[in-house]
């Protein structure tokens, strides 16, 4: 706690779960500074749900914008910890009573195959790259891998990201 009995906490990540957790420590009167790698705080939310989402992603945007607009929440889009600002110097030197890591979906989950990775590029896609792809692939500066979607391909997995893989 501060002098003035205030506590200052800082939030990796501003998608979903990072405003959440802003959310949760500014209504508590916590100062809540959110680090955010991208010029948006939307993470998945931007890039991981299919197009066809636009009533989703629009509803998404705006809990995100509300909770990271409120008194006590500061927002510092385009820095990367461990890039920008240091983890260990966070941790330890910017006067934070905790860091709050809220960086969750940024990254598929490998398949829990032995070997499996070996076949990434050779027919294995995983959800994260194919979906930016479908969202982007029109786009004239589009530089992200492009994809040959197939038939009587197989989609491993019952959750939503499965079903919007097994759509596209």
């Amino acid at each position: 706690m501060s002098e003035d009995g205030s506590f200052a906490v800082a939030v990796i990540g501003g998608a979903t779960a990072g405003a959440e957790a802003a959310d949760i420590f500014a209504k508590r009167g916590f100062l809540t500074v959110v680090f955010e790698q991208n010029a948006r705080p939307y993470g998945k939310v931007e890039d991981g749900l299919p197009r066809w989402h636009a009533g989703l992603r629009a509803k998404e945007y705006a809990a995100i914008d509300s909770k990271l607009g409120q008194p006590n929440v500061a927002f510092v889009p385009r820095t990367k910890i461990g890039r920008d600002v240091d983890f260990a110097a966070l941790c330890r030197d910017f006067g934070f009573h905790a860091v709050v890591l809220a960086n969750g979906a940024w990254r598929d989950r490998p398949l829990p195959i032995d070997g499996a990775d070996a076949h990434v590029g050779k027919g294995l896609v995983y959800q994260n790259p194919f979906i930016i792809w479908f969202n982007h692939e029109n786009e004239r500066n589009f530089a992200g891998t492009r994809f040959e979607p197939v038939d009587d391909a197989i989609v491993v997995g019952g959750g939503l990201a499965s079903i919007d893989v097994a759509k596209v």
